[in-house]
């Protein structure tokens, strides 16, 4: 005959095996982000002692009023230490700054300079490789030297900024595969300037001579990683999968 501390045993061990059975433990849905965050620190915690009923995935944890597109179920559903780390950076008071001061001088400034410095980077490579591509022909190529401490210039903005906009939504761009492509077409992009740099520009004749098809095909390249890191961080707001850490 059972007590009723076997009964309820007994319904813990069937709710625990049904749970399994979907892979992830139901919570209830946190009326506060302080809620949220006691199971957020409940789920890593377990997770790091070793001591989860599934160590491959995080605890699924709803918050009220945010949709399925911006709910996290796991970083990466093989290694929960990126989810961890994600939250703590979202976390932080330098991220929260960025993200929710009201200032316009805070993260409306930043994605300006942002902005601005791609366009010095990306409108120096486009006008040194149309040039070499033969547009404006009577222009010499050699004096278009100067633009490349303007490019570098852009770069450093950009990289900056970048940083700045990445602690703030670290989650959003991290598990978005087209921000990876994103900053492979620059490094590429930066990479083939460097190379048009030494090649072309480092040639005391560039302007005695016919453009080489070599040249072109550097300079056709160097076009098509810029138009599409530029193409890729257009399309990072319509494509990412998970906007925060705030659900698993």
């Amino acid at each position: 005959m059972r007590n009723g501390h076997g009964d309820r045993g007994h319904e813990k061990r069937r709710e625990k095996s049904a749970n399994d059975a979907h892979g992830h433990t139901p919570y209830e849905k946190p009326s506060r982000n302080r809620e949220a965050a006691e199971l957020y620190t409940s789920a890593f915690s377990k997770v790091k002692n070793g001591v989860s009923d599934d160590p491959w995935r995080f605890p699924r944890v709803r918050v009220a009023g945010v949709d399925d597109r911006d709910t996290v179920h796991s970083a990466d559903p093989r290694d929960t230490t990126v989810a961890f780390y994600l939250y703590s950076i979202e976390h932080s008071a330098l991220s929260i700054w960025l993200r929710e001061s009201p200032s316009l001088l805070v993260f409306p400034t930043i994605l300006t300079f942002h902005t601005l410095g791609m366009a010095f980077l990306v409108g120096t490579n486009a006008a040194i490789g149309l040039r070499i591509l033969g547009v404006a022909s009577q222009m010499r190529i050699a004096p278009m030297a100067k633009f490349f401490p303007l490019m570098w210039a852009g770069f450093c903005i950009n990289v900056v900024s970048g940083v700045a906009l990445l602690i703030a939504y670290p989650t959003k761009a991290l598990t978005n595969p087209v921000f990876y492509l994103k900053l492979s077409l620059i490094a590429l992009g930066v990479v083939t300037a460097l190379i048009i740099r030494k090649q072309i520009f480092g040639d005391p004749n560039v302007d005695d001579r016919s453009v080489p098809i070599k040249w072109k095909i550097l300079a056709g390249t160097s076009l098509l990683f810029w138009g599409g890191a530029i193409v890729a961080g257009r399309l990072l707001p319509h494509t990412y999968v998970h906007f925060m850490t705030e659900s698993y």
